[in-house]
């Protein structure tokens, strides 16, 4: 005598998971856009849950517990990461990716207050000024541009390029500030105070 058929049930393939992958190449700076983490998973039973960590140095901690496959990181220091993710699936399955490659974040991008080489509170028109800057972090050469603005009037972009330091010659009497706004290759940006 043969019993009845079971119900049918299904075999899936075993859970695997590869080490996480960002959304943008090495080196990005500190404090700028954010990096995200992709779980990449195959096999094992949906739903699944996601623990990612961080690795610097000898230090490595959670950063994001939870049912998200991506973990969104805005890193706020220069350094070197490692990043990997654990996945449970529903049946308690584990599995640990290996560490990802190591990711290096840049110092952030600065740019100082412009500053007058010969410095004064009023120069006669006609004279020259050179205003100097210094922009440090980010990744890649810098692009400098200063601007300048008249009490009352629109602000102006005056040089555009490489150069940290801008030859102004007065030619119409007023009060004026200066300032830098530097880009990096990766077209972060930073704006400088007023002079």
């Amino acid at each position: 005598q043969l019993s009845g058929w079971s119900e049918p049930f299904v075999i899936v393939a075993p859970l695997r998971v590869e080490a996480p992958a960002p959304d943008r190449p090495a080196p990005q700076a500190a404090e700028s856009v954010p990096v995200n983490w992709q779980a990449r998973i195959t096999g094992g039973v949906p739903p699944y849950s996601y623990q990612f960590e961080l690795a610097t140095g000898q230090q490595q901690y959670f950063v994001q517990q939870g049912t998200k496959s991506a973990w969104q990181w805005r890193p706020e220091q220069a350094g070197r990461y490692n990043i990997r993710v654990t996945v449970i699936d529903d049946r308690g399955n584990r599995q640990q990716s290996d560490w990802s490659r190591r990711y290096r974040i840049v110092e952030p991008l600065r740019v100082s207050r412009p500053q007058a080489k010969n410095a004064a509170e009023q120069y006669p028109l006609g004279a020259g000024v050179t205003w100097q800057s210094t922009a440090n972090g980010g990744v890649g050469r810098k692009t400098l541009h200063f601007e300048v603005e008249k009490q009352g009037a629109e602000i102006r972009t005056v040089q555009s390029g490489r150069s940290y330091d801008w030859r102004w010659h007065t030619t119409e009497p007023g009060f004026y500030r200066v300032r830098v706004q530097a880009v990096d290759e990766l077209d972060n940006q930073q704006q400088g105070d007023w002079s």
